[in-house]
C-alpha cells in the first residue's frame, strides 16, 4: 500500500508539472510573447515589403505598421520621420503605444503641407526626457484634429 501511494503522488506531481507546463503554462507564455510585440516604421527609408521587427527592417506606411501590429498588445517604433496623413491609430490604445526608436531623436509625425491628418484611438509617448525635438511637424496649411483616444503625453 505505501508503494502504491509513493507511486500516486509521483504520477499527480508529474501532471501538475505538465498541467503547468502545457496548460496555463502556455497562455502565459503567449501574454508575454504578445506584451512584447513591437513593430518598426521608417517613413524615411522603411519599405512596405519588411517585416517590421527591427529598425533596419522597418516598414515604410503608417496602415502597414498598424496591421503588423494587429490587436496584439505592443509598441510601434518610428526610427524615421512618418507622413501622416488621413487617419493615423492603432487598434486598442489601452494595449499599443507609439514610441520614438531608441537610435531615432527627430521628429515622429510630419503632416505635409495641404493635407489633414487625424490622430484618433492612439497612444503617443513623446519620451521627452530623451528628446528636445518636436513630436508632430506641421506644414503650410496643414490640419491636425485629436479626436476621441488621442493621447499625447511626454512631448515636451
Amino acid at each position: 500500500m505505501k508503494k502504491f501511494r509513493g507511486f500516486t503522488r509521483k504520477i499527480l506531481s508529474m501532471v501538475l508539472v505538465l498541467f503547468i507546463l502545457f496548460g496555463m503554462g502556455t497562455n502565459h507564455i503567449a501574454k508575454v510573447n504578445a506584451a512584447g510585440a513591437a513593430v518598426y516604421i521608417n517613413g524615411q527609408s522603411g519599405n512596405d515589403a519588411n517585416d517590421g521587427k527591427s529598425a533596419g527592417s522597418a516598414v515604410k506606411n503608417w496602415d502597414k505598421a498598424k496591421s503588423l501590429l494587429g490587436s496584439n498588445e505592443g509598441t510601434i517604433y518610428v526610427s524615421g520621420t512618418v507622413q501622416a496623413v488621413g487617419n493615423i491609430s492603432t487598434a486598442d490604445p489601452k494595449k499599443q503605444t507609439v514610441k520614438r526608436a531608441p537610435e531615432f531623436n527627430g521628429v515622429m509625425f510630419e503632416v505635409p503641407a495641404g493635407a489633414t491628418v487625424n490622430f484618433t484611438n492612439i497612444d503617443v509617448d513623446g519620451e521627452d526626457k530623451r528628446i528636445d525635438g518636436e513630436v508632430i511637424k506641421t506644414n503650410a496649411g496643414s490640419k491636425l484634429n485629436f479626436l476621441k483616444g488621442a493621447k499625447f503625453h511626454n512631448i515636451g
